[in-house]
């Protein structure tokens, strides 16, 4: 058999996020390179994500296509 590399291996997280003073608690999944399952209320989406060259962030949705630009703080 053949062993797959690690990079291949679904990476799932716990995220965050605050948007206009609202905090969503997220399980994200990483299924390929581009592709991910964000989990939120026992509801899933699946999301393609490519990264533009000012540093935003394409999301594609259910047919539609999103940029965001996001920030990271620490506690």
């Amino acid at each position: 058999g053949q062993v797959l590399p690690a990079h291949t291996l679904l990476n799932t997280v716990d995220v965050e996020l605050i948007y206009e003073g609202t905090k969503y608690v997220l399980k994200v999944t990483r299924q390929s390179p581009n592709s991910y399952v964000v989990i939120m209320n026992n509801s899933s989406a699946e999301v393609d994500v490519h990264r533009l060259s000012d540093g935003g962030l394409l999301l594609s949705y259910d047919g539609s296509s999103y940029t965001t630009y996001m920030k990271e703080e620490v506690d």
